[in-house]
């Protein structure tokens, strides 16, 4: 089931030069951390002057949709799906 979160969240990004892809690889939310396995869809759009990057990531059996706003350089948690 797909739930609405909304809440700001911390995240590990990686920046590789090698593979030249950038990706989030740990989500810390609501004192747990979740270890992504999967990034599935990224893409970004500009709101205004400010570009939102978009992330579909999987940890265990929870999928993740991640936003960052590279204006006030914040990660948010907007929705959140078990698997199974």
């Amino acid at each position: 089931m797909l739930t609405k979160i909304d809440e700001r969240v911390s995240v590990k990004f990686v920046s590789s030069v090698l593979t030249n892809k950038v990706y989030p690889e740990t989500i810390y939310w609501r004192g747990r951390v979740y270890k992504v396995s999967k990034v599935g869809l990224h893409h970004f759009y500009k709101h205004g002057r400010t570009l939102k990057h978009i992330f579909s990531v999987i940890s265990g059996e929870t999928a993740f949709r991640l936003s960052f706003d590279t204006e006030s350089l914040q990660w948010k948690l907007e929705e959140v799906s078990e698997l199974n």
